[in-house]
């Protein structure tokens, strides 16, 4: 197996999303995509001390989010949310930081 069957296979085990709103391209709204969803945690802050919220992710594979961008929506677990923030780990995945806020 590749890489990208790997991937593929590993993501289905896990959730989905769906694409709500892409504004570079319009023809994958309503296309559903396997993603490992991490939900709002409360983590410890080095700095401070004090605990504070983290932004919820989700991880996708990298070929399915070349399109997304900040400001694009999707649904995970009958929620919307708003793009915020997307980094490419170099290795054929994405995680989308998002926001239930447009952002």
């Amino acid at each position: 197996m590749d890489i990208i069957t790997d991937t593929a296979n590993m993501l289905k085990d896990w959730d989905t999303c769906t694409i709500v709103s892409c504004a570079a391209d319009h023809s994958i709204v309503g296309e559903v995509y396997y993603c490992i969803y991490d939900g709002e945690q409360q983590i410890l802050s080095m700095v401070s001390g004090m605990y504070v919220k983290s932004s919820p992710q989700i991880l996708i594979a990298s070929a399915d989010a070349i399109s997304l961008k900040k400001g694009d929506s999707l649904t995970v677990r009958g929620h919307t949310y708003y793009i915020i923030g997307k980094t490419n780990d170099g290795h054929g995945l994405t995680t989308l930081i998002l926001s239930d806020n447009h952002g």
